[in-house]
């Protein structure tokens, strides 16, 4: 991984939208809150936050679910940040 984006653990990121495809419909309230138009359910019925794990689905992107930041370095996925050093971004393992 590129340590030079280790620079990104100490400054506040802004995440891009992260709706994510489900099996089954909804979102249009995601919509509101957002005040995204038109409110519609559809099949993207869930936001995700500062998500490191990928959704799973038949035919849909490897990356799907993974929070993409904006860095000076262009959009950088969560966990491409994190695992550069887990210790600088998450802090140290608890010794419970």
């Amino acid at each position: 991984m590129d340590n030079d984006l280790q620079k990104y653990a100490q400054i506040p990121l802004k995440q891009i939208s992260n709706r994510v495809w489900r099996t089954y419909s909804g979102g249009a309230l995601i919509d509101k809150w957002k005040k995204d138009t038109p409110e519609v359910d559809n099949s993207f019925p869930e936001e995700w936050i500062m998500s490191t794990v990928t959704a799973r689905g038949k035919n849909r992107p490897d990356d799907e679910g993974l929070t993409k930041v904006h860095t000076a370095d262009g959009l950088v996925t969560l966990k491409s940040l994190i695992d550069t050093d887990k210790e600088l971004f998450l802090g140290k393992k608890s010794g419970r």
